[in-house]
């Protein structure tokens, strides 16, 4: 969602700002803007549009200051303008904010009866104004952020400076990521690692309800009461920052960065190739786990819904998938016994983190599966695991949804195993089995001109219809949900059998069905009902291998042939193409793949 970032320094730090929101860009945006404190005020710059739009108008005109913050907004209270855009400021304060203040129409009317005037549609004015407020009634400046901080309801970072206080900046934060950064005389704060990754690697991570006070040389922190507080600094020298090199666009990159990414954590969970799968930071008993439920969001709930075949397959543990914003609020008891596990790339996803929250307050136990180890969800949840994916830039996820898949299927392994279910040599076959992925991703990419045939078929389409059966109907489901996001085309992924309940309305010579089917046990079945959208006029895109493709082929418009891999290693293999499909559709229609429209990398309000 929106990015934050703000610097105080011994020199000019525009440049930094500007860097920092470069940094920013793969959450979405569609506005910026910076403000700089100069000797007698505090000047901004605002665009509607890219950062490189900004860029260009501070050229135009410049300004300078030591100290100053920036801002990438995504439009919730109010439309993409000028006004709305942040920073957000009156005569005392300057402003920028992540979330939604949910209290903010209440506070508004109630800073109008005192002659606040408003004009902004954003929810962030009241803060501004709020902190003014207290200003104007003589409390000091980190008493009056206090004061604002236990006035706002909702899930929030912000960041502010005070035109008659030099070179100091106060944040705060309750429910969306904010974190301080040591750089080299110049002291930081920022919505993520990655934003202040090319300034610092060391950092300090704000919890909920905590404020911050820095300058070039110092900074100090908080609790909700003012009770100062002191916090390990991190080193986050994982944290990259985020350029393409050689490829033209962060998705194509991030696909192809998989199958060293997949042999990557597959080595650092399971080096000796053996049955000792080992997560560093879990500690849990299976055997006192009754039953599991897996909690996650978009594409990540997909994988989720993957990883409860695995272990329906291998053992008799109950287990269910729910979507984290329909969890929230369901009525339903928490089961101490059950083991809930999270699942988030970014570790910050709001409707997640409320889920996270709900369980551990009713007291249940809670893993999490994250790419972000100093995220909200990771440091919040009992027990967590890296996904070791490496940053991810382009808002459709790729290589992070195969690495919850590889942590997911040795997670399903390790629960066989400790509760007896599996054997060494059974948990040893299958890590075989993981094993040949990265080569059948490979072999994959270097063919993936072969979906020519495929991509111009779907290009042209209105709508498309994904099936799948088994552990490759949510594969289905991702691959519509990808090429949704990547295309605008409207598609639809459907469980293969399902289709003739309703769905086979849909099908016609304009509506392109792809199908997903490995020659497995369930082949015979998916064959059927792709039998049946070939004799309604439908034409049949498949995805399949060697044997497969043969045994369609009277029917199959256009294949694409995969790998031929063991069971368990389908879905990882099966996402590939469906990830290509939907990058290659969005360059053939001429879109911006890496940041569609309407659309944020880390979704952080609910």
């Amino acid at each position: 969602m929106c990015g934050i970032i703000g610097a105080v320094g011994n020199k000019d730090i525009h440049q930094d700002l500007l860097t920092g929101l470069y940094n920013l860009e793969y959450r979405g945006y569609d506005s910026a803007g910076i403000a700089l404190q100069t000797e007698s005020s505090v000047e901004t710059r605002k665009v509607v549009g890219g950062i490189k739009k900004l860029d260009e108008l501070l050229e135009a005109q410049p300004i300078s200051g030591t100290c100053g913050i920036g801002h990438t907004r995504w439009a919730t209270h109010g439309a993409p303008s000028i006004e709305n855009c942040h920073p957000i400021y009156n005569d005392l304060v300057t402003i920028v904010h992540n979330g939604i203040i949910e209290n903010h129409a209440a506070l508004k009317t109630e800073l109008s009866q005192l002659g606040w005037k408003f004009s902004t549609e954003t929810d962030t004015e009241v803060i501004a104004h709020l902190m003014a407020e207290y200003l104007k009634e003589g409390l000091q400046p980190l008493k009056a952020v206090e004061k604002v901080a236990k006035r706002l309801q909702g899930l929030y970072a912000f960041v502010a400076i005070i035109k008659d206080l030099p070179n100091t900046i106060f944040g705060c934060k309750q429910g969306a990521p904010l974190l301080i950064g040591l750089g080299n005389g110049t002291t930081y704060l920022g919505s993520d690692a990655i934003s202040l990754s090319s300034f610092t690697q060391k950092v300090v991570y704000l919890e909920d309800g905590e404020l911050a006070e820095i300058t070039a040389a110092s900074y100090a922190m908080y609790d909700a009461d003012g009770k100062t507080l002191t916090r390990e600094v991190k080193d986050v020298s994982s944290a990259s920052s985020v350029h393409k090199g050689e490829f033209q666009h962060f998705m194509l990159k991030e696909i192809m960065e998989q199958p060293q990414m997949l042999a990557g954590i597959l080595y650092k969970y399971a080096a000796n190739m053996d049955h000792n799968i080992a997560f560093p930071n879990v500690n849990i008993d299976y055997n006192e786990v009754s039953s599991i439920k897996l909690i996650a969001c978009g594409s990540s709930y997909y994988s989720a819904c993957v990883a409860s075949y695995w272990i329906e397959e291998l053992m008799p543990t109950p287990v269910s998938v729910d979507i984290a914003s329909e969890f929230c609020y369901r009525p339903q008891k928490i089961c101490p016994n059950c083991l809930y596990i999270f699942i988030s790339q970014s570790g910050e996803t709001a409707d997640t983190l409320s889920a996270l929250k709900r369980v551990t307050s009713g007291g249940g136990k809670t893993l999490s599966i994250v790419n972000v180890e100093e995220s909200s969800i990771a440091r919040l949840a009992q027990h967590h695991i890296l996904t070791h994916a490496g940053a991810e830039v382009a808002v459709a996820s790729t290589k992070a949804c195969t690495a919850q898949l590889m942590v997911l299927a040795l997670l399903s392994l390790q629960i066989a195993g400790k509760i007896g279910m599996i054997s060494e040599e059974e948990i040893l076959s299958k890590i075989i089995q993981l094993q040949k992925v990265s080569d059948a991703v490979y072999e994959i990419l270097v063919n993936e001109d072969k979906l020519a045939g495929i991509v111009d078929a779907v290009a042209d389409a209105q709508r498309v219809l994904y099936i799948g059966r088994g552990d490759t109907y949510p594969i289905a489901l991702e691959g519509a949900l990808k090429l949704r996001e990547i295309s605008y085309i409207t598609a639809m992924g459907v469980a293969a059998g399902e289709l003739k309940h309703g769905t086979i309305a849909l099908v016609d010579n304009q509506t392109p069905t792809i199908v997903l089917a490995p020659y497995n046990s369930l082949f015979s079945k998916t064959a059927g009902s792709a039998q049946g959208i070939h004799a309604r006029g439908g034409t049949i895109q498949l995805i399949s291998n060697r044997t497969g493709a043969e045994e369609l082929a009277a029917i199959s418009d256009n294949t694409f042939v995969l790998p031929q891999v063991e069971s368990f290693a389908v879905p990882m293999v099966y996402s590939i193409a469906v990830q290509l499909i939907a990058y290659k559709v969005g360059i053939a229609k001429g879109l911006n793949v890496d940041k569609p429209r309407n659309l944020a990398k880390s979704v952080t309000v609910e």
